[in-house]
């Protein structure tokens, strides 16, 4: 346990954790996998198929962030019951309303273009990430391109404006291809007062393989939960900025995927 907050406070002191976790991943303008995400939450028992059921269980949220709300354990320790319960309505709240589907066709020509379109609601912001998948299996997803897609070009992100937005992909070293399978959705808020969430999409242009077949795609949207509420705002630290109240590593992030989409390539 000891090496592990000797990483992290390492971790900390690097120059590009400007913008770090708990306000998006905006140095990591490439193509990203679901498990990088290894602080988040899980709410889908079914995507952690495959895997010994005492470590899904364990992932999943009502285990690794919401019990410690509850009993007010670890960086809740401090809360009164009345403002735990609270911050777990609204926790819950948030992941009731937090959404993700994508729209394929179910048909492609061998080299054919197509176009799917990921659309979102929810999450608590200020950003959300989201990455075209070849499943929607957690530590098994790969981007769609070891699967034989060309992303042609880069993505169209709507944000909750319904404006297009390049801030994350204009991130990218110039000379390098924005036909990236993850962005960042900046703009993102919600009001669990008036139950009022953010929503958008992102469009990709595909190629489809070259060899026919039957081939999958997913989506993953990685949000934030706590930070919607004062009751869920931690400290706020140099470099980094506000921590939810759980802290770096205290699993408020939550992974979400859409369901499957199949297409035949002939």
């Amino acid at each position: 346990m000891k090496y592990r907050w000797v990483f992290l406070t390492i971790f900390l002191m690097l120059p590009l954790n400007i913008l770090a976790y708990p306000n998006g991943t905006p140095h990591y303008v490439t193509d990203v996998a679901p498990f990088c995400a290894a602080c988040h939450s899980s709410l889908q028992r079914e995507t952690m198929r495959g895997m010994g059921s005492g470590m899904a269980e364990g992932e999943l949220a009502v285990y690794k962030h919401l019990l410690a709300i509850k009993e007010r354990r670890e960086a809740y320790k401090g809360m009164s019951p009345e403002d735990s319960k609270k911050l777990l309505e609204y926790v819950q709240m948030i992941d009731q309303h937090t959404h993700v589907s994508l729209d394929a066709p179910s048909q492609a020509m061998v080299n054919g273009e197509v176009e799917v379109i990921a659309q979102f609601e929810g999450g608590s912001g200020p950003v959300i990430g989201l990455m075209l998948l070849d499943n929607n299996l957690r530590w098994e997803s790969r981007s769609l391109a070891a699967d034989g897609w060309l992303i042609l070009d880069a993505p169209k992100v709507i944000g909750p404006d319904g404006k297009t937005q390049m801030k994350f992909l204009d991130h990218r070293t110039k000379g390098l291809a924005k036909n990236l399978s993850y962005v960042i959705v900046d703009g993102i808020a919600a009001d669990l007062e008036k139950k009022t969430f953010s929503s958008g999409s992102v469009t990709w242009r595909l190629k489809a393989p070259r060899d026919p077949g039957t081939y999958t795609l997913a989506i993953a949207i990685l949000y934030g939960t706590e930070k919607a509420t004062v009751l869920g705002r931690g400290q706020t630290m140099e470099g980094i900025g506000q921590l939810p109240r759980g802290g770096f590593e205290g699993h408020s992030g939550r992974i979400l995927f859409s369901g499957v989409q199949t297409i035949r390539v002939h």
